[in-house]
């Protein structure tokens, strides 16, 4: 995601930049603060966000921040993960789940230490498309599968459902415990 509106405050991935904004008043939004890392991490732009209580993940094209967001007005750097490429992250508790946009799978990050994140386990072999952790299950549409892992474990999710398609799936939406996706050229499932 690149924009995450939280109560009166929204979290925008704006250029090479994460700006804090104040939305307590739409027809005045304000701006709080702002985290960049330009020259170290996220060169060329961030592209996602996630936040989890005071922390944001932010991911540029050199890798991910992590960041201290308890003072909107002056957001710090607290630790980094090395990596390039698009991606796809998501936080749940003290873990981020992460896809660089290669075959290598899904990798689970442990930053309860943010100043030192490290890799805890993962998901081999996918070639992701889309995911999304819902409770406690983590949803991946991939090609034609959608899979679902229990994180009960979250270092070592089991797979505890899978749905083939046969038709290419594209995007996940899930809603009142109700997962959705687009199959290509043949609607909604």
């Amino acid at each position: 995601k690149d924009i995450i509106v939280r109560g009166e405050e929204a979290f925008v991935a704006v250029s090479c930049s994460l700006m804090i904004l104040d939305v307590s008043n739409p027809n005045e939004i304000t701006e709080l603060g702002s985290f960049s890392d330009w020259d170290e991490h996220l060169h060329n732009g961030v592209n996602h966000i996630a936040i989890e209580g005071e922390i944001a993940v932010v991911k540029g094209q050199r890798g991910i921040s992590i960041v201290d967001i308890s003072d909107l007005r002056s957001p710090v750097s607290l630790g980094y993960i090395e990596g390039s490429g698009n991606t796809n992250l998501t936080l749940y508790g003290e873990y981020i789940y992460y896809y660089w946009g290669n075959s290598d799978g899904i990798r689970i990050i442990n930053f309860s230490d943010p100043n030192n994140p490290c890799q805890v386990g993962t998901i081999p072999d996918l070639d992701v498309r889309y995911f999304e952790i819902v409770q406690e299950h983590l949803l991946i549409v991939n090609d034609t599968l959608l899979l679902v892992y229990d994180l009960a474990d979250p270092e070592n999710p089991e797979l505890i459902s899978q749905f083939d398609s046969e038709t290419r799936m594209s995007g996940l939406y899930v809603s009142e415990g109700v997962a959705y996706t687009r199959l290509y050229r043949e609607g909604i499932l």
